[in-house]
């Protein structure tokens, strides 16, 4: 039964690994700026590839991914792997604002976007963090690469250890191995920070038990944190009980090497620990949860406030960030799952009034008289490397956004009272972090102050005359004042958390986890004195003091609610947080952190792993890296033919061109920039031959597909008839050719909480099908211009919905036949859609409307539709106008997960029942109305415990006016 399972497992993953490979193996990240020169440098282990103007940042990277390589990698390799190593490829991205990295292996390379997060909840500076954090990746893949992979490796490729990790692998083990890597090689990491585990703590506490599934693959109703928390868990589990600071390595070793077994994954996790990673899991949960209900016991009476908002609501519901502007009147930001963030006004009666849609990279709300400020990210409209942080203001009287700041990015805005400064923190792409002071009323710059120590500027708040800021240095987080251009520490750098930070009145507010759990604490800068005003059950953020109450969000299981309480409440919770000579200290540790860094200290003590950062960054020569040299770089191949882009937009009705008997071989650029195919396909007696090229470094992308013999050519020629013309298509032995040229340029507009964007594009399409030329009088190659622009503009889609709020989207295109002008038909079309919300939560309305044109006077062929024909109709009709309505109803059923063991969990159940309207006129038979009505019923759902979802279902459609019936399959993966 084990084996029969295995096999079956095995098949649905190779066809799910296939479709997944479309994104993840061959992953785009996006592409930089055109006029951007590059450099690179080589080190031991790493190549970084880097704009030339960050070579001291650079450098800096190189530096810490060298110095930590022995320990990051030493608890991941047997001892033969110990001994050698391979070079990975970095790509170092500083023109975005996204703070993230990523590890990929079809081509080999890691990308760091190297803009710091400025709500950084751990105290390590960004450099750091992410070295430690992505390099394991790089480690963990290593297994991956040897054994039985290497010798597939020259069969398949690259892709074949990204295919291998993809099988046997999941997330939550990658990124919860990660974090304990981060954990225990600093003194911060997540696993030392309250805000990382903090609903799992709460979901404890309060009695919430699901199952591993439920933990790891989530719900569209109720919240469950993303993988890293889940698999930190396991994995900190894992090391704790087995002992054995080799766990991972041992585990991923295993794994790699007997493959073959159908149980190897859980052999292996029995092997380490006795237990499988499913009973692992509630192993470390018990372990957690004990730990956490003890410390919990000891905190004695928790806050008293009033509930102002965030009941009533059975989805998962948020208010974060806000701002009293009136009596009994306060500003946040509501996001739940089944509606989008938005900016809310809440009245004392607990009414709320939507004032503007939100976006969901916004920062924390500050006021500046009638403005209320934030910042947002907003994407550069080409490049997908690039993006600032803007400043936004909303008009409490006008009722309006607008931006105040153009190409700079600046973060966490901060207002003086009494004054005109507004101040906002600002992290330059060569490195480094300045704070910058703006005219509180045109919003101009006017001065700036570096960071302190070489550090990070997180926020910023103005008391008693000065401005305050906390700083993450290489000794963790600590809060510096600026006074006449000169920073002095306020309180010294330490690894718990400070964030949030505001003023009131002479005095600083911001949140700490100094005792495990995020409070509100006061600081009087005058007397150097510290108060802790809650003492929060879950945790407590987003702190505003105004008439002697703190609002905030309280964390609960369903949400963040909004509170307030009195600034004099009781808050002693049974620990001891003292404040003495500027620093601030407290009894608390994070146990299982504490054990593992233990456990990481003593192994590197005994196997003599070097702990110093000896590395010398004058031995790394940096070069220019040529792109045009780089262009081509072929990372995979395969056996057989694979058509990756067919892949990725296909319906599966013609599967031969998706996979075939053949050979395939594909090339990335490592820039992201270059994507290359070539390819050999057999079927049907058809040697055919394939080649693509796609190029996006030039400001409109460039794309060039052929293919050759896959079919045979046709030749089509008519008789007069006494209705007009007859076409006869007749089948020749002659080969096929179909050559593309493409090109678009891909615009996104996204601010103010709506998705914006617009693609002109312009395709040449050639086919030696043979035509009958009436006016040439001979046969004729098909060549045609299509070309066109689209817009769409709609809210982001809520987690528990189908489709967006609110919405909607233009499209206008036309073709232009090239050869036989005169024999082909010219082709318009207009079409537009529009998203509205349906009668309860979570449902949607699509509704859409198309007009199409062929230009057929003296014409003898029909060129191709623009527009598409009603669902259930697998066969175009053609005529001179062509009008198209269509309707869709979605009712998702949003479910907590459906269990169904092995072989699913399913999250979602969407039922779209839709009608469909086409009226066609021709001038031989007037109007003619093609109708249909059906269903689509889609299970959201993760097949055979696969770590993707994949939306899979079915539609039926009836065709109202001939009749016949319509089934089909529905099927779409979403990666990660």
């Amino acid at each position: 039964m084990q084996i029969k399972r295995f096999t079956v497992f095995l098949f649905a993953a190779a066809f799910l690994a296939t479709a997944v490979s479309a994104g993840a193996q061959y992953y785009m990240t996006g592409s930089a700026k055109a006029g951007i020169k590059w450099r690179e440098m080589e080190g031991s282990h790493y190549r970084l590839i880097y704009p030339e103007k960050i070579d001291s940042l650079a450098r800096r990277y190189m530096w810490l991914l060298e110095s930590t390589h022995g320990q990051v990698m030493y608890g991941l390799r047997d001892e033969a792997e110990r001994k050698g190593s391979f070079r990975m490829n970095v790509v170092l991205h500083p023109y975005t604002t996204r703070s993230n990295g990523t590890v990929v292996w079809a081509p080999k390379r890691m990308e760091l976007y190297t803009r710091p997060m400025a709500d950084a909840l751990y105290p390590e500076p960004w450099e750091r963090q992410l070295a430690l954090h992505e390099s394991r990746h790089v480690g963990q893949i290593a297994p991956f690469t040897k054994g039985v992979f290497r010798p597939l490796s020259y069969i398949f490729g690259e892709q074949i250890t990204g295919l291998g990790v993809g099988v046997y692998m999941r997330r939550w083990f990658l990124e919860g191995d990660a974090v304990v890597a981060e954990t225990e090689l600093s003194g911060s990491g997540r696993g030392r920070s309250a805000s990382f585990l903090e609903y799992h703590r709460a979901a404890a506490i309060s009695g919430d038990t699901r199952s591993f599934e439920h933990w790891y693959f989530g719900s569209n109703k109720y919240y469950t944190p993303d993988v890293y928390p889940f698999g930190y868990m396991i994995v900190s589990a894992g090391r704790i009980l087995s002992g054995d600071y080799n766990f991972s390595g041992k585990l991923l070793n295993g794994i790699s090497s007997e493959f073959y077994n159908p149980d190897v994954v859980n052999r292996n996790f029995r092997k380490l620990t006795g237990y499988s990673r499913r009973h692992l899991f509630y192993k470390g949960f018990d372990y957690y949860a004990d730990y956490w209900k003890k410390e919990w016991k000891s905190r004695g009476k928790f806050s008293e406030y009033v509930l102002l908002a965030g009941s009533g609501n059975k989805y998962y519901t948020e208010y974060r960030s806000p701002l009293v502007v009136g009596k009994d009147s306060v500003v946040c930001v509501r996001y739940s799952y089944d509606n989008p963030r938005v900016l809310v006004l809440v009245t004392a009666s607990g009414g709320e009034r939507v004032l503007h849609a939100f976006s969901s990279s916004a920062s924390n709300l500050a006021a500046n008289g009638d403005d209320i400020l934030w910042t947002e990210t907003v994407p550069d409209s080409r490049w997908e490397m690039g993006s600032v942080q803007r400043l936004m203001a909303y008009g409490l009287k006008s009722g309006k956004i607008r931006a105040l700041s153009g190409k700079e990015s600046y973060y966490n805005p901060a207002t003086a009272p009494g004054t005109d400064t507004v101040a906002v923190v600002e992290y330059p792409e060569e490195g480094g972090s300045n704070l910058v002071f703006l005219n509180g009323k045109n919003y101009g710059k006017y001065g700036f102050a570096e960071a302190p120590e070489h550090g990070q500027i997180t926020a910023a708040a103005y008391a008693a005359g000065k401005w305050y800021a906390t700083v993450i240095t290489e000794g963790g987080v600590g809060i510096f004042s600026l006074h006449g251009g000169k920073w002095t520490r306020e309180i010294a750098e330490q690894n718990a958390s400070l964030s949030d930070l505001r003023s009131y009145g002479d005095t600083l507010v911001f949140v700490s986890d100094i005792d495990g759990v995020n409070n509100i604490y006061i600081y009087d800068v005058k007397n150097r004195c510290l108060d802790r005003v809650t003492n929060s059950e879950f945790g407590a953020v987003d702190p505003y003091i105004y008439d002697g109450e703190a609002y905030y969000s309280s964390l609960g299981l369903n949400g963040r609610a909004l509170v307030k309480s009195s600034l004099l409440n009781n808050n002693d919770n049974g620990l001891t947080v003292t404040f003495s000579n500027g620093s601030i200290k407290s009894d608390y540790k994070y146990e299982p952190a504490e054990i593992l860094a233990e456990q990481a200290k003593k192994t590197f003590k005994t196997s003599n792993v070097p702990s110093d950062y000896n590395v010398s960054l004058a031995q790394y020569e940096s070069k220019r890296y040529r792109k045009g040299a780089h262009l081509f770089n072929f990372h995979s191949w395969m056996p057989f033919y694979m058509n990756v882009d067919k892949i990725r937009n296909s319906n599966f009705d013609h599967n031969y061109e998706i996979l075939s008997l053949g050979a395939t071989l594909y090339s990335q650029n490592l820039l992201g920039t270059s994507l290359a195919m070539l390819g050999y396909s057999y079927r049907n007696g058809h040697h055919a031959a394939h080649a693509s090229f796609e190029y996006s470094g030039w400001y409109p992308v460039f794309r060039v597909s052929f293919d050759y013999n896959e079919e045979n050519r046709y030749r089509y020629s008519f008789r007069q008839t006494q209705g007009g013309y007859s076409i006869n298509a007749e089948k020749t032995d002659k080969s096929l050719a179909d050559l593309t040229v493409t090109a678009y340029i891909p615009l996104l507009f996204n601010s103010r909480g709506w998705y914006r964007g617009m693609t002109p594009q312009i395709h040449y399409q050639y086919s030696n099908d043979d035509f009958f030329s009436l006016s040439r009088q001979k046969y004729i190659n098909r060549q045609q211009l299509v070309y066109g622009v689209n817009y769409y503009q709609m809210r982001e889609t809520a987690t528990g919905a189908v489709f967006p709020k609110w919405g909607f989207g233009l499209e206008a295109m036309g073709l232009s036949p090239l050869s036989g002008n005169s024999d082909f038909s010219s082709v318009g079309e207009f079409y537009g859609y529009i998203y509205l919300p349906g009668i309860m939560a979570c449902h949607g309305i699509k509704l859409s409307a198309g007009y199409q044109f062929h230009d057929v006077k003296d014409r003898v062929f029909y060129s191709d539709n623009l527009l598409d024909m009603p669902r259930g109709y697998t066969s175009d009709f053609y005529g001179e106008n062509y009008c198209l309505f269509t309707a869709d109803y979605a009712i998702p059923f949003n479910l907590r997960g459906l269990n169904l063991g092995w072989l699913a969990y399913i999250k979602q159940i969407r039922l779209i029942p839709f009608a469909d309207i086409g009226l066609v006129k021709t001038s031989g038979t007037g109007h003619v109305c093609h109708s249909s009505a059906g269903c689509d019923l889609v299970f959201n759902t993760n097949l055979f415990r696969l770590g993707s979802a994949v939306d899979i279902g079915v539609r039926y459609a009836r065709r109202l006016n001939s009749g016949g019936n319509y089934f089909g399959m529905l099927f779409n993966v979403a990666i990660f």
